[in-house]
């Protein structure tokens, strides 16, 4: 998505042409790139039998070589996170003309995907585009040069960008906190339903509900999910609401959004809630939401003290005039750094060496 996104505002400039090479990614998941870029070619033929067998009895991946002959042509391979680094060794890196990595994932991520030869990897890249600075200081701290390391913003869909808050009251009197994510270990989804039972237990006087958007009825994550709910008697508080491909309804319905993860670059969920004039709260050291919602003056709070996060809630809760500037805030923020075509275009041009110095200002 990140990646169709970029190419979105890239296509403006007629320099600039775009193959992308799709590897691994099921039917269902699949991003249409057809309508950004020149040409859209699939490499994963798992599903084919002669290939695997072929790929059996030779050891030879057929799809893999032949992407690793098609991207030395390239002026320019942009990979599109550090997971599609897994399919190449180091010294097949190093021979591309400029490799250019979008990495969107935090340290132990990397470490998880990559394993001990993570770093090095990341040493054999010409240029590693971050949406945040905490990932690049890390990148420097371990090592990384410098000045391959560069800051380009997320950009939001146009279908994104576009919406506008409800300006209708809401239906009832209850406070409304939301969660989407997955119910990934990087998501923290557990921490969810921690941070719910500390709020319920410390302020019994608030009319609250938590929703968590993204989870599927009728799985075994939702199963297990429900069955601590229960257990932790919080089954008229918290509610489950599948994914869906609308989120105006969800972020119009909700007071502010919990991010409860552990480990998340720059979640473009805090992004679209902004839009919707809907504040963030993070955990410390969680990622890039915290140089994101300090910009603006929100809550974060420190890793894993749920009674703090329960307090911001709170603070959220009663003070309807704090909550409403601190969303006027975020939005603001949102619209400059993240619904900027030009400035994220620069920024890029700026990462390639196209320009020598960005003329407007680098978020941090």
């Amino acid at each position: 998505m990140a990646l169709h996104r970029l190419l979105n505002i890239l296509k403006a400039d007629e320099s600039i042409q775009a193959d992308v090479s799709i590897l691994t990614v099921p039917p269902t998941q699949r991003i249409s790139f057809r309508d950004v870029a020149h040409r859209v070619v699939y490499y994963n033929h798992s599903n084919k039998f002669f290939y695997r067998i072929f790929e059996r009895i030779t050891k030879i991946n057929l799809p893999y070589k032949k992407l690793l002959n098609t991207i030395r042509r390239y002026d320019a391979v942009i990979f599109n996170s550090v997971s599609s680094l897994f399919h190449f060794k180091q010294e097949e890196l190093e021979r591309i003309k400029k490799s250019i990595l979008f990495l969107y994932e935090m340290p132990v991520a990397i470490q998880c995907i990559l394993g001990n030869s993570g770093m090095e990897k990341l040493r054999s890249i010409s240029v590693i585009c971050t949406p945040t600075l905490i990932l690049k200081k890390h990148l420097i701290n371990q090592g990384i040069s410098e000045s391959s390391i560069h800051i380009v913003n997320q950009c939001l869909d146009e279908e994104v960008i576009s919406a506008q808050p409800s300006k209708e009251g809401k239906a009832d009197d209850y406070f409304t906190v939301g969660m989407i994510g997955s119910n990934s270990w990087a998501k923290s989804a557990e921490y969810f339903l921690c941070i719910a039972k500390v709020f319920v237990q410390k302020y019994p006087q608030i009319k609250v509900r938590f929703v968590w958007k993204g989870i599927q009825k009728g799985t075994n994550a939702y199963h297990i999910y429900n069955s601590d709910i229960e257990k932790a008697g919080l089954r008229d508080y918290i509610y489950f609401e599948g994914h869906t491909e609308g989120i105006a309804d969800f972020y119009n319905d909700i007071h502010v959004l919990a991010l409860p993860s552990r480990e998340d670059t720059y979640p473009f969920v805090m992004l679209e809630a902004a839009l919707f004039q809907k504040p963030t709260i993070s955990f410390e050291e969680s990622g890039g939401a915290v140089s994101f919602i300090r910009a603006w003056g929100g809550f974060v709070v420190p890793f894993l003290d749920f009674e703090q996060y329960a307090d911001a809630l709170y603070a959220y809760a009663i003070d309807g005039q704090l909550l409403e500037m601190h969303g006027e805030a975020a939005r603001n923020y949102t619209v400059e750094q993240h619904c900027n075509a030009y400035l994220i275009r620069e920024q890029f041009n700026h990462a390639l060496g196209v320009i020598p110095k960005l003329t407007t200002q680098e978020l941090t």
